[in-house]
């Protein structure tokens, strides 16, 4: 799971956070990006995911 702030909204950062997902994604990673309106607004979508990965397969 990783929260994108402001920062990541900068041209070349964002093209790294995206390369590096990528990257993870191809690792087997399952990955899950928030922001502030995902955390502040919507924090049950979060756990959602959060128990939906977690659960036993």
């Amino acid at each position: 799971m990783e929260y994108d702030g402001r920062s990541h909204f900068d041209a070349d950062r964002l093209h790294h956070d995206r390369a590096r997902l990528n990257w993870l994604a191809e690792q087997g990673w399952r990955i899950r990006v928030y922001t502030a309106a995902d955390l502040y607004r919507r924090p049950e979508r979060i756990l959602g995911a959060v128990r939906t990965l977690l659960a036993p397969a």
